[in-house]
């Protein structure tokens, strides 16, 4: 089958790069690609990151845009198929990405999220951060895919909030949206297996921050440059930023499809 033209493109950028892709790879990018432009969602995205691919210098590529490539800070550790660890003390990833500086990641209209691959307890008494950013002490955006005291947490806005309790594992698909409706409503989700829950709050007003989003850190403000907190010890294999309209039920179908034959998520009977 043809590649799509969206996948051809991307494959030129990395040709520019020196990377040269095998074929069995490109045909699991297309089918990526593909399916999120079939479901409605590849124009959403402002940043689609697939950390477990087949060459570092892809790792770090945005693929919906030649744009907000990542940065990594204090080499966090690459493995070929399966994505990035952090060290839980300093390194991360920047991605140059500024919420106040995109035309679809708004305050009314958002999303981001990561696909967890390993299970890694958070030690106790401690915050660690899959991906975040904020202006100082406010204006806070966090997903935090497993605390020590086993809570899955989001934070829009001002207001942290424990989503979901007796969350016992740290591997899936952890993603949080908001889209506003007339009442104003935030939404999280998060997966285990294949169930998907809910929860919504309240506030209808958020003011975005100037600073990056990090992964595998928080930005604690002080722009351009940033101030990394909350550093991560976990493994994600993917990563994403985009506007309201993603639809992450099927999203976190494409990205589990294309995660699988990769043997890059952790069984759970393993834990």
């Amino acid at each position: 089958m043809e590649l799509h033209t969206s996948t051809r493109a991307l494959l030129s950028r990395f040709d520019t790069l020196s990377v040269t892709t095998p074929t069995y790879q490109m045909m699991r990018m297309d089918a990526l690609v593909r399916g999120c432009i079939i479901d409605r969602n590849w124009d959403n995205f402002d940043a689609f990151y697939v950390f477990a691919c087949d060459n570092q210098t892809v790792a770090r590529q945005n693929w919906a845009q030649n744009a907000y490539n990542l940065t990594e800070v204090n080499s966090p550790t690459w493995t070929k198929y399966l994505g990035y660890t952090g060290d839980g003390a300093t390194m991360y990833l920047d991605t140059g990405f500024t919420p106040t500086a995109s035309d679809k990641f708004k305050a009314n209209s958002m999303s981001f999220g990561v696909f967890s691959a390993r299970h890694t307890l958070e030690p106790a008494a401690t915050t660690m951060s899959e991906m975040g950013t904020r202006n100082g002490g406010s204006n806070l955006f966090r997903l935090s895919v497993l605390t020590d005291d086993n809570f899955f947490k989001v934070a829009i806005g001002d207001t942290e909030v424990g989503v979901f309790g007796n969350h016992f594992n740290s591997i899936g698909f952890y993603a949080v949206y908001r889209q506003q409706n007339p009442e104003g409503v935030d939404i999280g989700y998060r997966t285990k297996n294949t169930r998907y829950r809910t929860f919504r709050s309240g506030a209808t007003g958020t003011v975005l921050p100037a600073s990056d989003f990090f992964i595998l850190a928080e930005n604690d403000d002080s722009p351009p440059t940033g101030d990394p907190v909350f550093f991560s010890s976990r493994t994600l294999s993917f990563a994403f930023i985009g506007n309201g309209k993603v639809d992450l039920l099927k999203l976190h179908r494409r990205v589990k499809e294309y995660l699988e034959p990769l043997d890059a998520i952790q069984p759970i009977d393993t834990i």
